[in-house]
């Protein structure tokens, strides 16, 4: 019943489908035994609520929002107010639903793609207490007693996080040296500097520290969470970025873990082996901003980069991340229209679908499948419905290749015209004239700044560049 609900919600609507599970009531005549017993309601909605888990793996275009867990943290006995559900029929109480809302918005930020991707992470009296600087590696407090285990268990969430694919970065008003010296030092540090994707201490404000990690590691500046003890700090950050996220951090280190994981920066809705490697994707950027310092033109850097560019038309092996990629990138996206993954399953080997997924490698690493383009064959033209690029391949001409790709299909199958849309959001401002800069001729415009571009084959023959070695598995 239920799927066919979801299915129809994705057919005729185009809706992404938010699914509350059950909550598993406290009160029961049965007690505990309604969990044993086979018929008992306890059992039957935990087996329900497993069912809706099991479909949302399924990849149908759905979320499970954990109504049981959220009543759970609230408190069970205060979830629900039984003289409000019988005079109105309110449910939750209404002081529970403020909760209730926040995991919902954190849902819908996992569905669009507004989730944080990195943790920024101050040194004194976020991993340790004391100053390295004056307290020196034995005055520092760390393990040993309650409030040093505190500040261990706070770096075994941490890492925790990493190994999810969040990045973790320093930034800290510290000399580097002395900054440095817990992570190799100290017998108590759980994190140790390879799990640093970018290490900045000195003495800079730390708005303009944020800002060489955002622009170093290619992300905006919304993608940070600042982690910060000092309360002048926070509320500087605050006032000069308003777009990085800089929660309130509680006096006791005790507290750090909750005060951190209840906003929910980073929830998601899969976890592929691109999101596992993330960090050392970002650590490899890192190591190729190094060298673009050191090539004497863009052109040294990109041929000194020896790039693999490797174009495959979709395929159920690299599916939920093509669905990933589709439903949260937000800055090279020339359409940002979403696609569940069953929407897109249901455009592998359809006639008249254009489908590329985009692999990147280079002397430093491989980025892993971080492009996707689906281009719509409508009579003599085709159009490029979705387009787009992770930011951590922004920089290096990938979208020629790309583009250069369906250019020659669209010359293969006898096509005259390739149609590009662009349509604005208030995240994608980045590529507002990237089909002007690549030679497409802008052919209609809307009051809103949406524009469609043209290019016609038979007038024009588009050169790809040369700094890639392409491999094109057609199909």
């Amino acid at each position: 019943m239920l799927r066919n609900l979801w299915q129809q919600c994705r057919e005729h609507l185009n809706a992404f489908v938010i699914q509350h599970n059950f909550e598993i009531l406290p009160a029961d005549p049965y007690g505990r035994l309604s969990a044993v017993l086979k018929g008992g309601r306890a059992r039957l909605l935990r087996q329900i609520n497993l069912e809706l888990w099991n479909a949302e793996q399924e990849g149908t275009g759905i979320a499970i929002l954990d109504v049981d867990q959220i009543a759970a943290i609230y408190g069970k006995t205060s979830w629900s107010d039984p003289v409000l559900w019988h005079v109105a029929k309110q449910y939750p109480s209404p002081d529970a639903i403020p909760l209730l809302v926040s995991h919902q918005v954190a849902l819908l930020r996992a569905i669009l793609g507004l989730t944080a991707k990195c943790l920024v992470l101050d040194l004194d009296g976020i991993l340790w207490g004391g100053v390295i600087g004056e307290d020196g590696l034995s005055g520092i407090k760390l393990g040993g007693g309650e409030v040093g285990d505190s500040f261990v268990a706070f770096q075994h969430y941490i890492q925790s996080l990493q190994r999810r694919g969040i990045i973790l970065t320093v930034c800290s008003k510290n000399n580097e040296e002395d900054a440095k010296l817990p992570f190799g030092s100290h017998p108590e540090m759980i994190l140790s500097l390879d799990d640093i994707t970018m290490f900045v201490a000195n003495w800079r404000p730390k708005n303009e520290n944020l800002q060489l990690i955002a622009e170093t590691l290619n992300i905006g500046l919304d993608s940070l969470v600042l982690v910060d003890d000092n309360p002048a700090e926070r509320a500087w950050v605050r006032q000069q970025l308003p777009e990085v996220e800089v929660p309130e951090m509680p006096n006791d280190p005790a507290q750090y873990i909750d005060a951190i994981d209840r906003q929910m920066y980073f929830e998601t809705l899969s976890l592929t082996k691109e999101d596992r490697r993330r960090v050392e994707s970002y650590r490899e950027n890192v190591q190729r901003k190094v060298f673009e310092t050191m090539s004497t033109s863009i052109e040294d850097f990109l041929t000194g980069l020896q790039m693999q560019v490797e174009l495959k038309p979709f395929d159920e092996a690299n599916l939920p991340r093509i669905a990933q990629l589709i439903n949260k990138t937000n800055q090279f996206n020339l359409t940002t229209r979403r696609l569940s993954e069953i929407q897109v399953r249901s455009l592998i080997d359809r006639p008249g679908v254009y489908t590329r997924s985009m692999r990147l490698r280079d002397r430093f690493g491989d980025n892993g499948l971080t492009g996707v383009l689906i281009a719509l064959e409508e009579g003599d033209r085709i159009r490029i419905d979705i387009w787009l690029m992770s930011c951590r391949v922004l920089g290096r001409r990938v979208e020629e290749t790309m583009l250069g790709g369906l250019m020659r299909y669209a010359r293969d199958r006898g096509l005259r015209y390739v149609i590009g849309e662009y349509i604005p959001t208030p995240k994608n401002g980045l590529v507002s004239d990237l089909f002007d800069g690549l030679g497409f001729e802008c052919i209609e415009e809307e009051p809103n700044g949406a524009r469609k571009y043209l290019w016609a084959l038979s007038k024009k023959v588009f050169m790809e560049p040369g700094c890639f070695q392409l491999v094109d598995q057609t199909r």
